[in-house]
């Protein structure tokens, strides 16, 4: 009885528990019966993967996207704000990579961006899309406050400090979106989206995952594997239709 009642046990965790707790927990109960006295034989009624629940991430619609670019083409919001948003849309860049760019991280002559990764310590090097370079020349050259911070993006005000935390990268993406019209609810906003937003549309358009990664800058390569569930194409064709399975057509009715 001792394996049926861990098995009922792990069960009934499953109403409750997060997969990533139960992973956990799980994990940690077979460490604790491989060095208990008899532990070894209840082994078999612990799982030796747990598959964690994977949701299906948040993107950008093409029509809000659509109206993203075209608010930014207004005078509805200011150049620096333009030039940060343009970035996050087209980079995928995290909020803290964003707000520690510094004007020489930029090589306008071989149209690159260099940078350290905050999060992860990795150089990452991205190319400089005309729509990129366009909006930080608009707000470097013209609007940008004069000081003598190496820092890209300022605050409005003086005095000119560099912006810092991720609410203030939120508040300029949030801000975009509701000039736009886009997700006023209680939707996901600021830079995860659009981190998630890049990934899809590279997935979409035949980008390899390694590549991928190397964009988003992540250490783990399999750590690109969750943009997979934001093909939509894709998960369909992955489907299985029912024709493939022998049942009952009453079971159906």
């Amino acid at each position: 009885m001792p394996l049926a009642s861990i098995a009922a046990f792990l069960q009934e965790l499953r109403h409750t528990w997060q997969a990533g707790s139960l992973c956990t927990a799980v994990s940690g109960l077979r460490a604790f019966l491989r060095v208990t006295e008899n532990g070894r034989r209840l082994l078999p009624a612990v799982p030796g993967h747990w598959l964690r629940k994977r949701t299906i991430l948040p993107i950008l619609t093409p029509g809000e996207e659509q109206r993203i670019w075209a608010v930014l083409q207004t005078a509805a919001l200011s150049s620096r704000d333009k030039a940060l948003m343009t970035l996050a849309l087209l980079t995928g860049l995290r909020a803290v990579d964003l707000l520690a760019l510094k004007l020489r991280d930029i090589d306008w002559q071989s149209d690159v961006i260099r940078l350290i990764q905050k999060k992860t310590q990795t150089p990452l090097v991205l190319p400089l899309l005309p729509a990129m370079g366009n909006a930080l020349v608009q707000y470097i050259a013209q609007d940008r406050p004069p000081s003598a911070s190496p820092w890209v993006f300022l605050s409005a005000q003086a005095p000119y400090h560099p912006l810092q935390g991720h609410a203030s990268c939120y508040a300029i993406v949030r801000k975009v979106l509701t000039c736009a019209g886009v997700r006023l609810g209680h939707e996901l906003k600021g830079t995860r989206l659009l981190r998630h937003h890049v990934a899809s549309n590279m997935l979409r358009h035949g980008v390899a995952l390694p590549t991928i990664s190397s964009t988003l800058g992540h250490v783990n390569p399999e750590t690109t594997n969750i943009y997979l569930t934001t093909d939509e194409e894709a998960l369909r064709d992955c489907a299985a239709t029912l024709t493939l399975i022998p049942m009952q057509v009453e079971a159906l009715r």
